[in-house]
């Protein structure tokens, strides 16, 4: 528990400590003055503050996702998109047209036939507490004792919404060139979310629009992802190869590149064919279960808590191999890397600490106040529009 300017306590958001952690350590390594003023409590609070988000019994703070009881456990819903509601009848042999319908049948089926085939779908749905510990690709390198190398990085940022741009919003505080690269036909959804959250996290970036459904697009791409020192991507790899693109293989290739690829669930089978985000993925991480622990009840941990989890995680990441050579391909699975979190939490601090502290910003969380103890931050720089850096980046690359 922490004092405000106003003198009334606050509680940070679970998990801020680890967060604040590995944000140190960027901060340390980088120098960067900008990334020393930042707190975790700020980056894991001010999408919620600064769209206004409240909490609520069994919702995520967006709405997006519910709690909701089968008929043998609870599983997290998440369906963000239109198209998603439209697949219900695909999944559960109904249509649902509301959260309350939604509710009702899921009540009558198991968990696992439900999940099986709500992936199939590309539906993200999890069970809580499962599916975030199997083995995957490293989603921590080891600390580097000895790197010369310096300079200003250029990132080539493939992301969207939250993990992604958060993480090379915090490279380009660091000094790195992030030029972030959207289809022009799909462009990054976070564009019509909360604009000021959008401009926060995408400010000072150059932007290349690209058409990915053309081999010309698809080409550019590819001279982009050669001019890159690192690259950060939150597509399953099925997705990129279908637009030619092998991380494995270019990693290899390039021999000194940094490839940062965020997902839901990993790389590797069954993982990495499944659909996940920010609450969906903390729910299956474990975070859940201990809200029940701190409230009784199954509960959301925070605003799509997973999300800035790995951001932070994955810039400390991005920057610690660029530092050491690259050649790295480094896989940051939102759930395995918020349940790596929670289990260094519980072992630093003890389960009944942790209780304590989920509870503590629960309480705060339902209160008039929500938001208590998260400093306000505004763009300092422009959030391009979209390609409206292309014709000049495609310029600078080397001839076709």
């Amino acid at each position: 528990m922490s004092v405000g300017a106003m003198g009334r306590a606050w509680a940070p958001m679970p998990l801020a400590r680890q967060v604040q952690r590995d944000l140190d350590a960027l901060s340390a390594l980088t120098g960067s003055a900008s990334l020393a003023q930042l707190s975790a409590a700020q980056l894991m609070g001010e999408r919620a503050l600064l769209a206004g988000l409240t909490f609520g019994h069994r919702r995520s703070a967006g709405g997006s996702c519910r709690l909701l009881d089968a008929a043998d456990g609870t599983l997290a819903v998440n369906l963000p998109r239109p198209s998603d509601w439209e697949l219900v009848a695909a999944w559960l042999g109904s249509p649902a047209r509301n959260w309350q319908e939604l509710e009702s049948l899921v009540s009558a089926r198991t968990r696992t036939d439900m999940m099986s085939q709500a992936r199939v779908l590309g539906l993200a749905v999890s069970a809580l507490g499962k599916d975030a510990n199997h083995p995957d690709d490293s989603t921590r390198i080891p600390l580097i004792s000895h790197s010369n190398r310096a300079g200003r990085p250029r990132v080539v940022d493939l992301s969207s919404l939250w993990a992604g741009p958060l993480c090379t919003h915090l490279l380009w505080l660091s000094g790195a060139e992030v030029i972030k690269v959207e289809s022009s036909v799909r462009p990054d959804g976070a564009r019509t979310g909360p604009t000021d959250f959008y401009r926060l996290l995408n400010q000072g970036k150059r932007s290349v629009a690209l058409d990915l459904q053309q081999g010309v697009g698809r080409h550019d791409l590819k001279r982009l992802i050669t001019s890159a020192d690192i690259v950060v991507e939150a597509a399953r790899p099925r997705a990129l190869r279908q637009l030619g693109l092998d991380a494995e293989q270019l990693v290899a290739e390039r021999g000194d590149l940094t490839w940062i690829s965020i997902t839901g669930y990993g790389r590797t089978r069954p993982g990495a064919g499944w659909v996940g985000f920010g609450d969906d993925a903390a729910a299956a991480a474990g975070l859940s279960e201990i809200m029940r622990d701190a409230t009784g009840q199954f509960e959301f941990a925070g605003d799509a808590i997973a999300d800035p989890i790995t951001g932070v995680a994955a810039a400390l990441a991005a920057w610690r191999s660029w530092r050491a050579g690259g050649s790295r391909l480094i896989s940051m699975p939102l759930a395995h890397t918020a349940a790596q979190s929670l289990r260094e939490e519980l072992q630093g601090a003890g389960h009944q600490h942790v209780v304590r502290s989920f509870a503590r910003w629960w309480e705060q969380a339902l209160s008039q106040d929500p938001h208590r103890g998260i400093e306000k931050r505004s763009a300092c720089a422009q959030a391009r529009a979209l390609g409206a850096d292309t014709a000049e980046v495609l310029a600078e690359l080397d001839p076709r």
